[in-house]
């Protein structure tokens, strides 16, 4: 588990926490990430002509639920290619020990030149269980 939590670490060099108020929006609590996933999941389910505008859209809808998460401005290098990740850390503003992520990633289907996309906000233990699941689909 320390490899991965180091990794994690890692990845976040230099990336800006977004700091998030628990009184306004429980992101600790598993049933508020679940509601969150389910409505970034209806936003990343429609078809993807690229995956910046669904970021944005994630954003957007973010942002309404007060997580101010960076533009797509801030990536644009990162959506050059036909695949790629964003993994943002998403601190309390009460306990910086609480941190969930925003994770994002995508790829081109190759066959449809459209993308796949997921944004999830998870824990650390949750973001393993997504890289876990993704290994065993590779195989």
């Amino acid at each position: 588990m320390d490899s991965f939590r180091d990794y994690l670490r890692e990845c976040m060099e230099g990336v800006p926490a977004i700091n998030w108020d628990p009184t306004k929006l429980v992101l600790s609590d598993p049933m508020t990430r679940d509601d969150l996933n389910e409505h970034l999941s209806d936003i990343t389910d429609e078809v993807v002509v690229h995956p910046a505008v669904t970021y944005e859209q994630v954003r957007q809808f973010l942002q309404a639920e007060g997580l101010h998460i960076p533009p797509v401005s801030l990536y644009a290098t990162e959506f050059q290619d036909t695949d790629g990740e964003i993994l943002l850390p998403l601190v309390s503003s009460e306990n910086i020990e609480e941190i969930v992520y925003l994770y994002f990633v995508f790829a081109q289907d190759e066959l449809q030149f459209s993308y796949d996309v997921l944004a999830e906000i998870a824990t650390a233990d949750e973001l393993e269980g997504i890289w876990d699941e993704a290994e065993i689909d590779e195989q």
